[in-house]
Parts: structure tokens; C-alpha cells; sequence
């Protein structure tokens, strides 16, 4: 129950940012348009703008990083089985949220609390993953965050596209079969 509040609630402040900016966020909007109480809101996420923003960009950007790899990767195989597992979590998201793919490319790079947690949970998946790619690919550690990092941008891009196309019948599951060959072929030209 309390997680389920917790996601309303950072989805409630996710979208009044979108949809009326930074400016315009407070308890009273977000408590009305996640139906959680004020109160809930001040003892569970704090009272502040500030905490709004940290808690809901911690929620957010911790679905984009997916950091946790906690399996030993071994193999390109096994490099491809992650990156498909991750891609088919990410775009599920985004399809089910949209609202993060959204914010994502609308604060990326920024210097707001939105901007700052981005870059930190990117920078611990490329860290995370680059580790990986070194020993299993045998490149230098430059050029596994390189490859990381065109991972990276690649699948944002490409949850961005099946978000913001419109008008178009979109098979989904043709756009990721045909997003992972492309993660396989980078993975094999190394």
C-alpha cells in the first residue's frame, strides 16, 4: 500500500512538472491529483518542493538506470540476454508512464534536481555495465563507456520514439526484435 502511494505520488509530481513546470508544483496539487492525502504526503515525502522533486526523480530515474546487475555477465550472450531484459523492462515503462521518457529528454543535461539525478543514475549504470563490457569484450575501460554510453543513448531515443509516434499503428515488439539486433550487432563489432 505505502509503495503504491509512493508511486501515485511520484507519478502526480512527474506530470504536474510536464504538464505545468517546476513553478507550479505543491502538496495541495499533488495530493489532488494523486488522491493521497496531504498528510500521507508530508510524513512519507516530505514537505518541501525540493523533497517532492528529489523523491520523484529518484523513483523515476531509478527505472531508467536499472543498475543492479547482479549476476556475473560472462559471455556476449550473456551481455545481449541483459541488455534484452533491460530493454523489454524500459520500453514496457515508458509505454505504461510515458511521462518519464518525457522529463527524461526535457531535463536531461539541466541543473535542476531533475538534471542532477539523471546524470547520477546514468553515470552508476555506465559505470556498472562498462565493468562488464571490459571483461567480456577485453576493451579499455574508455572504450567500454563509450559503448555504454551508445547503448545508453540508443535506447532512450528509441523509448522516446515508440512514446512520441502518433498517428502510426506501432508493433512494438517488431520496434524491440529489430532495437535488439541492432544492440547485437554493436555488441559484435567490438
Amino acid at each position: 500500500m505505502k509503495n503504491e502511494k509512493h508511486n501515485k505520488v511520484s507519478i502526480a509530481i512527474l506530470e504536474i512538472i510536464s504538464q505545468k513546470g517546476i513553478e507550479e508544483l505543491n502538496i495541495s496539487s499533488v495530493a489532488k491529483k494523486s488522491s493521497v492525502s496531504r498528510a500521507w504526503i508530508y510524513q512519507y515525502m516530505g514537505k518541501s518542493k525540493d523533497d517532492l522533486m528529489s523523491i520523484a526523480t529518484e523513483n523515476c530515474a531509478s527505472f531508467f538506470a536499472r543498475s543492479t546487475i547482479s549476476v556475473e555477465l560472462n559471455s556476449k550472450d550473456d551481455l545481449v540476454e541483459k541488455l534484452i531484459d533491460a530493454t523489454n523492462f524500459i520500453v514496457t515503462a515508458c509505454t505504461e508512464n510515458p511521462i518519464f521518457i518525457k522529463l527524461y529528454f526535457r531535463y536531461k543535461g539541466s541543473e535542476n534536481i531533475l538534471g542532477v539525478t539523471i546524470e547520477k543514475f546514468e553515470s552508476l549504470w555506465i559505470q556498472k555495465f562498462s565493468k562488464h563490457i571490459m571483461r567480456v569484450l577485453k576493451v579499455s575501460p574508455d572504450e567500454a563507456q563509450s559503448l555504454c554510453r551508445t547503448l545508453l543513448i540508443l535506447r532512450m531515443g528509441y523509448c522516446f520514439d515508440i512514446v512520441t509516434t502518433k498517428g502510426i499503428s506501432i508493433d512494438i515488439k517488431n520496434k524491440i526484435d529489430c532495437f535488439i539486433l541492432a544492440q547485437r550487432k554493436i555488441l559484435n563489432l567490438v
